[in-house]
């Protein structure tokens, strides 16, 4: 099983921050600094597709360090310094409340042991805007669904494809599958942390 690209994003600038988003991406024939920076892009590319939805002010940070994990125990192989993509900075209204998250669902298309392989990505703190209504805004949906379009790639494969990762548990090993569609949710998703 290929080794992973760990990319993380630093979300901050309200109460309860940081947040923290992780992305996930195949690694070829090996690993190397000019994918890392490139893997380190595309998420940046994606958080600045969403910056019109995203609350007034609220900033995404894709960090300075693309890590390379062993999918299937989850070990640390190996880390890349990059320079950190520029900062992304809200543009939507002012932020809603935190709990209330747009949702990018990411889907594997494929069917294992019973269950659909998918996975899912959390946008929060929505610009009041999108947050307040009954149902997800339409504008919403799609700019959500153009960052899943800005993560896996218009015309999928890409060199290093972005993945859903499960993790080791109960004596069974992690294991990855490709992302072949991420679309935006016509649901609201609600994120609580561990801390609450």
């Amino acid at each position: 099983m290929a080794s992973l690209y760990r990319v993380r994003t630093t979300l901050q600038g309200w109460q309860g921050a940081p947040g923290l988003s992780t992305c996930y991406f195949r690694i070829g024939a090996t690993s190397n600094v000019v994918d890392a920076l490139a893997v380190a892009a595309r998420v940046r590319g994606a958080w600045d597709v969403v910056k019109t939805i995203y609350g007034a002010g609220l900033t995404a940070q894709v960090q300075g360090v693309v890590d390379v994990i062993v999918p299937e125990d989850g070990s640390l192989a190996t880390s890349y310094s990059v320079p950190p993509p520029a900062v992304v900075v809200g543009t939507g209204a002012s932020a809603g409340p935190a709990q209330v998250a747009g949702g990018l669902v990411l889907d594997t298309g494929l069917v294992v042991a019973g269950k659909r392989i998918k996975g899912r990505l959390f946008i929060s703190p929505l610009g009041n805007t999108q947050a307040n209504a009954v149902i997800v805004p339409a504008g919403t949906i799609t700019a959500l669904t153009a960052m899943g379009t800005a993560l896996i790639g218009a015309t999928p494969p890409l060199t290093n494809p972005m993945v859903i990762w499960t993790r080791p548990k109960l004596g069974a090993v992690g294991s990855e599958r490709t992302v072949l569609t991420a679309v935006g949710a016509a649901k609201y998703f609600s994120i609580r942390s561990r801390r609450d």
